[in-house]
């Protein structure tokens, strides 16, 4: 999981996981927002949860069809 806080833009926070249907590794998903949401008690941490479940079963789905 990566955080990435204001870096490329002033006011935005960004969160990134891996798909790990691969190795190495080359494809994420992310998630952008404005660091007002971010700052919310136990957002990030939510929404990381949400991110990796769902790169977790794209990359069951992709190696299913053959991707690799």
């Amino acid at each position: 999981m990566g955080l990435e806080r204001e870096q490329g833009t002033v006011g935005v926070v960004c969160i990134a996981t891996v798909v790990p249907y691969r190795i190495p590794a080359t494809d994420t998903l992310s998630v952008s927002m404005p660091a007002e949401v971010a700052s919310y008690p136990g957002e990030l941490e939510r929404i990381a949860g949400v991110l990796t479940k769902h790169a977790s079963a794209w990359a069951r789905e992709l190696r299913a069809e053959g991707v690799r």
